[in-house]
């Protein structure tokens, strides 16, 4: 099966030069063919009881009909993550410290009005300040998530040349609190890019190396 789009095409972007009779689809008009070709690919693993594409296909399926793109920062436990997007923020709005502080997903993205909203176990939410954000991820605070935070979602306006891309902060990888890699190899599959973090790793050999 080929799936064609139809209808008007859109105007190349800056640069970008298109042969006579050459089409660009339009976002509304790609999404209809992705969302078809995932149905097809849907229906065929269920009809060849495929198994093991169901988790593939279903974090496509939720992509397709997302509007943004996330933007997952990875790496092992004290690598800088929580610092790297602060720095890129512009602003200490995740906490950091000497020992494991993430213990929830943080999803900060582009908002008019900044806020942020702590979504608990249970689908309940609370709206709290961006400066509250650490009593809910940090150890120190929430040790081992007794507070049963699912995640937390920042709205920042200061993020508006960067509409469309959700910045996501994940607990540390080979961590002595197993439940903080948990949580961060549970939510990879949302990642539509990921950034691995290896600051801790390449300072430690830079100075094994020097020594």
């Amino acid at each position: 099966m080929i799936l064609r789009t139809q209808g008007t095409c859109s105007e190349p972007s800056l640069g970008e030069r298109l042969s006579p009779g050459q089409c660009q689809p339009t976002k509304t008009q790609a999404a209809p063919s992705l969302q078809a070709a995932l149905d097809l690919a849907n229906h065929l693993a269920e009809h060849y009881e495929i198994t093991s594409l169901a988790g593939l296909l279903s974090t496509a399926t939720r992509a397709v009909r997302r509007d943004d793109i996330s933007v997952a920062v990875f790496g092992r436990f004290k690598a800088g993550k929580s610092s790297f997007l602060n720095d890129f923020i512009g602003r200490n709005v995740l906490p950091i410290g000497v020992v494991p502080v993430t213990a929830a997903v943080t999803e900060i993205t582009y908002g008019p009005r900044e806020n942020a909203i702590v979504h608990f176990r249970g689908d309940r939410n609370l709206e709290v300040a961006v400066t509250e954000i650490g009593s809910y991820i940090a150890e120190r605070e929430n040790p081992e998530n007794g507070k049963q935070v699912d995640f937390i979602t920042a709205e920042l306006p200061e993020l508006s040349r960067f509409r469309g891309l959700k910045f996501v902060d994940t607990p540390g990888l080979e961590s002595a609190l197993p439940h903080n890699t948990d949580v961060s190899m549970n939510w990879l599959p949302n990642a539509g890019l990921a950034l691995v973090r290896y600051g801790a790793l390449i300072k430690k050999r830079r100075n094994a190396l020097t020594s």
